[in-house]
């Protein structure tokens, strides 16, 4: 009711966080929701779900030693990716092309591979990076990898192609940047900054960068996108808070989710937000418009070695497919084409210079010399007397009806003297190599295994060459071996071709684990039960 008590003013109820997933139209007394492509109004009017009906989306995880893939519900947590691992602290994925990329902080690389194929050679992603690997992000549009590396509080943003080449660097600042996220929809590259306590925006070719959320962040941690409402979310690893504003810095407002450790990375998607907390050892999910139902997905406290961190969305939505794709052709450029806002620039590697065209490269000229070969440089010999040198023709080398001599004769040594130093060489080696197998065969005779099978309970003795098995006939309890820590057990990498997929972390699954110890089968078996 308005001040003349008579007529009625219209309340926008668009104006209330949540009142519809995607779209709000507000109507006269009323409002209408709405969904972005893809995705279909649920019955209750509100919701957006997606147009593939029971089709959920997924979330890959990297969780230290290997990539995790669990349900939107936190079911069936499988392992994808476990070849080549050290210490994995990102992950991203291209729906389109069912890729996964991964970044090994230990091992200093990027790698990718076909995603849910088992047994497939993991690809590594050519890029020099080194030892301190921290984010991935895609851009599923012209399907280039943006990723970040931070040494010594630089911190450096990285482009290249899939496979690596044309590697060119976006972005270098003297700060500590925890985050990266890309929206190539609007052409903008975004980044947390820990020690600045700020987040900042530019164009996906690194230029005109711009700070746009300054105040009350202590440690802004995890960064992540919502596509379809052009949402920014993002992590305070200090606050304890989740947070969301408009692209551009603007509408910021507080989730209320309570009990944040020290929370990592989010992701997003449909009205659901998940993060990971490497303190707490757990991933959880919320909504993403007023915080509840949070929902404990992954809890790994007890699990020394399993550390969440980066995690991704693998569903086709949330990779939105764009209107048209400014880099078609690669936009004419002849090495990289990144997005801007409202078009595209072309761009060169590390070692090449724009030319005025804008459009294509000048890069160093590949070296095509051939080095001259020593024998060709002693074709033309010269000799010295006094200061002066005169070079002798070739003709004049070898006087007529002279038989030049050999090398072995230049040097003063013949060739039955040069084949007896070989023979005695070839001799020693085989003597040496004889001697190696005869004692790793009589170090390996008196060597046992213990192979021990949690899902049965027992441990089954064999020979170092697999000979002469055993079965003890005593029951052990499932974790027995693990109260010989001073027994000078070996615990041996798990057959990579044993791949079992784990339902649910705390669930029980068969696990074959080998160990050897110099010593009598009989005192071995003693020990263990």
């Amino acid at each position: 009711m308005m001040n003349d008590s008579k007529t009625c003013k219209d309340i926008n109820e668009c104006d209330t966080i949540g009142k519809c997933s995607q779209v709000c139209t507000n109507t006269e007394g009323s409002y209408k929701c709405s969904c972005k492509s893809g995705y279909v109004l649920s019955p209750n009017g509100r919701n957006c779900i997606p147009t593939s009906g029971k089709k959920k989306e997924k979330l890959l995880i990297a969780v230290g030693l290997d990539v995790r893939s669990i349900e939107h519900d936190g079911s069936r947590m499988k392992c994808v990716v476990k070849k080549n691992i050290k210490n994995v602290v990102a992950v991203a994925v291209h729906h389109k092309k069912n890729i996964i990329f991964w970044a090994d902080a230990y091992i200093g690389e990027i790698f990718s591979s076909i995603l849910g194929h088992k047994n497939i050679s993991a690809k590594i992603v050519q890029v020099a990076t080194g030892s301190s690997l921290k984010d991935l992000a895609i851009d599923w549009i012209t399907e280039k990898l943006y990723w970040l590396t931070t040494t010594s509080q630089v911190s450096t943003i990285h482009v290249a192609e899939f496979n690596g080449s044309n590697k060119k660097t976006v972005y270098t600042v003297k700060e500590d940047i925890h985050s990266i996220a890309v929206d190539p929809l609007g052409g903008y590259l975004y980044w947390t900054n820990l020690n600045a306590r700020k987040i900042s925006r530019a164009y996906m070719n690194g230029e005109h960068k711009e700070d746009i959320i300054t105040t009350s962040l202590l440690s802004p941690t995890g960064l992540t996108i919502d596509y379809p409402n052009n949402k920014l979310f993002w992590l305070d690893s200090k606050t304890h808070y989740i947070e969301s504003s408009d692209l551009d810095g603007n509408n910021r407002r507080r989730i209320e989710v309570y009990d944040l450790r020290f929370p990592f990375d989010i992701a997003v998607f449909g009205d659901n937000i998940y993060w990971s907390d490497s303190n707490l050892k757990t991933v959880s999910s919320a909504n993403k418009f007023t915080g509840k139902n949070k929902t404990v997905l992954i809890n790994s406290e007890n699990i020394a070695s399993f550390v969440p961190k980066g995690i991704s969305i693998h569903h086709f939505l949330s990779q939105p497919a764009p209107g048209d794709n400014p880099c078609t052709n690669n936009g004419g450029c002849s090495h990289l084409c990144l997005l801007i806002p409202n078009g595209f620039q072309c761009a060169c590697p590390e070692t090449g210079d724009l030319l005025p065209d804008q459009k294509n490269c000048k890069m160093p000229a590949k070296s095509t010399t051939t080095p001259m070969s020593q024998d060709a440089k002693s074709t033309t010999p010269s000799t010295t007397t006094g200061t002066k040198t005169s070079t002798i023709p070739k003709t004049q080398q070898t006087s007529p009806g002279v038989v030049a001599p050999s090398k072995s004769e230049r040097s003063g040594m013949s060739h039955p003297v040069l084949g007896g130093i070989i023979a005695g060489v070839v001799f020693i080696l085989l003597i040496l190599i004889i001697v190696i197998v005869w004692y790793r065969r009589r170090n390996n005779a008196s060597k046992m295994e213990i192979h021990y099978n949690s899902e049965v309970g027992k441990v089954k003795i064999l020979s170092a060459d697999g000979r002469n098995p055993t079965q003890s006939k005593k029951d052990v309890d499932r974790d027995a071996y693990f109260k010989f820590p001073n027994k000078n057990f070996k615990e041996f990498d798990i057959d990579e071709e044993d791949d079992e997929d784990v339902d649910n972390i705390g669930e029980k699954q068969p696990v074959l684990k080998t160990f050897s110890r110099q010593e009598d089968e009989q005192g071995l078996i003693n020990d263990l039960v």
